[in-house]
């Protein structure tokens, strides 16, 4: 039984081009989250593969990633503080370019008040 929903799972993944959907969204993401970045000293680097996406302080900065952790927190958005000056944030694999737009919306509006 355990064998026959893995399978389920991994077909509907395959089905739903999860992967294709992830590269192309993570993509967008990043390069947009790159431009946004360039705005403020404070970001030194955004970084990752598909969805899997890292965002990382410059280490001068003041403040910490578990702060800018925070705020994602308060609108809305998971993410996870892997060190002082590092977040890791990972969308699902199912997120569409409007969701991804809002993250980007809400990520600059935490970034301009940090």
């Amino acid at each position: 039984m355990a064998a026959a929903i893995g399978v389920a799972a991994v077909q509907t993944i395959i089905d739903e081009k999860m992967p294709e959907n992830a590269a192309i969204q993570g993509e967008y993401l990043q390069r947009n989250l790159t431009q946004i970045a360039k705005k403020y000293p404070f970001m030194s680097e955004i970084r990752g593969r598909g969805l899997f996406i890292g965002m990382e302080f410059d280490d001068t900065y003041h403040k910490k990633a578990k702060d800018f952790c925070l705020r994602m927190c308060e609108e809305g958005l998971l993410s996870q503080p892997t060190k002082q000056d590092k977040i890791r944030i990972s969308p699902p694999l199912i997120i569409s370019r409007a969701l991804c737009d809002e993250i980007l919306e809400k990520l600059e509006k935490i970034m301009k008040t940090f």
